[in-house]
């Protein structure tokens, strides 16, 4: 009679995720077939899972975190008090992002509390940086994180906006996100139509915002190959976004929020579209986050006509 060995069960991860943890997979007994069973899932995570990237155009691969301070005080000084600001060297950098491991917040929070308070309590006083430091700075970061927590149930800056009343004009992750759900909804609509993506600068380009723009890939590469004059104000609006991909300090910060906007636009435009993000595989990092949209539309398309062809059946 053959004797009957026992046989290590495959994780739950076989055939779903090969080749994503490189040490797990490695390491696996059952890497061979799992390989085989993957095909084009191999490489691949759920969209919930997934994180955006998308590329600065000042080909920047790497941004230091007090760099990132630095931009973020810029940045938000001149949306909340209306004018330029102190600007922080390296070495004030380093102790802006020290004080916020302490007050075990981000940077970007802590100076979004600090510059709201002052703005409340003295807005015609010019600001100091000194004053992202010391007792006066805790006690501006707690009393918001705690009525944020107490309202919301959670201390970020779309709920520091809303207990601020912080406008959206003011409010650029707010206008980032408004802009990035526009994109998202015509270039959806657009690939589901057939046409081209180009369309939305071509008749929505005075809807999105600057900073947006500043931060698209495809726009860049649409204004270098668009033949018709603007007219003034449009080539107003599209200088000062091309300037901004250049020369402005803030974005990398721009760039780290409108990450975290596309991340949450891509998941609520695929739950629009019906489908679970749980379930969409995507690259781990997406870099441009217009081909997951029209990758999205093209989903939902050819759900449909699975859906049409088993019912003529």
């Amino acid at each position: 009679m053959m004797e009957r060995i026992p046989q290590q069960r495959p994780l739950p991860c076989f055939g779903l995720e090969f080749d994503l943890l490189p040490d797990q997979c490695q390491s696996c007994l059952h890497r061979a077939p799992c390989s085989l069973h993957s095909s084009t899932r191999a490489g691949r995570v759920p969209l919930s899972r997934a994180s955006v990237s998308i590329p600065s155009p000042q080909g920047d691969a790497h941004v230091d975190e007090r760099n990132l301070a630095a931009s973020e005080l810029e940045l938000y000084h001149r949306a909340i008090l209306r004018r330029d600001g102190p600007k922080l060297d390296y070495e004030g950098s380093a102790r802006l992002v020290d004080t916020a491991q302490v007050l075990q917040v981000e940077p970007g929070l802590l100076i979004l509390s600090v510059l709201l308070t002052h703005k409340a309590m003295s807005p015609d006083r010019p600001f100091r940086t000194e004053m992202l430091f010391g007792p006066w700075a805790a006690k501006a970061l707690t009393a918001h994180r705690s009525e944020c927590a107490t309202r919301y149930g959670s201390f970020d800056a779309y709920s520091l906006a809303k207990i601020t009343h912080l406008s959206p004009d003011h409010d650029i992750v707010q206008r980032l996100a408004d802009s990035e759900n526009l994109a998202a909804r015509w270039a959806i609509g657009a690939a589901l139509n057939g046409t081209s993506m180009t369309g939305l600068y071509s008749e929505r380009e005075l809807a999105l915002d600057p900073w947006w723009l500043a931060t698209e890939p495809s726009y860049k590469k649409w204004v270098e190959e668009d033949e018709e004059a603007p007219a003034l104000e449009i080539s107003r609006h599209r200088q000062r976004a091309l300037k901004l991909c250049v020369k402005s300090r803030g974005l990398p910060a721009v760039i780290k929020a409108r990450n975290t906007v596309a991340k949450t636009q891509l998941v609520s435009q695929a739950t629009r579209l019906n489908l679970d993000p749980d379930k969409v595989l995507v690259a781990p990092i997406i870099r441009r986050p217009d081909r997951v949209w029209r990758g999205l539309a093209f989903a939902r398309a050819t759900l449909d006509a699975v859906t049409v062809l088993r019912d003529s059946g």
